[in-house]
């Protein structure tokens, strides 16, 4: 059965590799083309519009180009069988290249070891033993001065960031200080409403309501006087015929 579908770039055809058979389909899905490949097909990358590389078994990398089944490149000499590809255009890392502009492939073998050759010729310009099964490859480029920039922009925007979280505090203590300068007026407000001290007509109001208990007193005295008064007159005019 199949083991590996890829799309072209613009989406006009698919590829599928069944084994050592790598069949070409229009995106309507009928056959293009098949291509016999020498070894079993592991992996396979779309180096650009109608061409295709595939990592092989016994560490071959191989192109082709999907309508007419050419193979335009080789590249043989590899440590083990090729897991994952990948590719790299050599004027996005500032290599020369000529008129065909041909990417450089990325090539990830079993035996954990990524290696970069160029198609022109097939030479390898370099390699690096990771020690691990890889199984994938996501191939892009380094600019220093890219990376510095999204950096400086970074922190320009965390910057930013700590700025507005900064402002409601600030606001927040603005806010405050309003609502204790609103709140002493009403304090003075609440001092301005408490009772004044009683007048000298209030106490004279206050003494007329507490006169007439004295007055009420005073009349008890005058009856208990009263009788003594009598008494006295009434000696008085006995006192006369003698």
């Amino acid at each position: 059965g199949p083991s590996l579908v890829r799309w072209e770039p613009s989406g006009n055809h698919y590829v599928v590799s069944f084994g050592v058979k790598i069949v070409t389909f229009s995106k309507s899905g009928d056959v293009v083309r098949i291509i016999q490949a020498p070894k079993p097909v592991l992996c396979m990358e779309f180096l650009s519009e109608g061409v295709i590389a595939g990592g092989c078994e016994g560490g071959v990398v191989q192109v082709w180009n999907i309508l007419s089944g050419e193979e335009i490149h080789h590249i043989a000499g590899l440590s083990a069988r090729v897991k994952a590809i990948g590719h790299l255009r050599q004027a996005d890392i500032g290599l020369e290249c000529g008129d065909d502009d041909l990417p450089l492939v990325i090539a990830a073998c079993s035996d954990g070891v990524v290696s970069v050759w160029r198609l022109e010729d097939g030479q390898k310009l370099g390699h690096v033993n990771t020690g691990a099964r890889i199984t994938t490859l996501i191939c892009s480029t380094y600019d220093p001065s890219t990376v510095q920039k999204r950096r400086r922009k970074k922190k320009g925007e965390q910057k930013k960031e700590e700025e507005e979280e900064e402002e409601p505090e600030i606001k927040q203590e603005e806010s405050d200080d309003d609502s204790t300068a609103t709140s002493q007026p009403s304090s003075s407000k609440q001092k301005a409403k408490r009772p004044a001290a009683p007048s000298q007509t209030d106490r004279k109001e206050k003494k007329k309501r507490v006169e007439p208990k004295e007055d009420k007193k005073g009349k008890g005295k005058e009856k208990t006087n009263t009788p003594t008064s009598s008494k006295q007159e009434k000696g008085k005019a006995k006192s006369v015929p003698k």
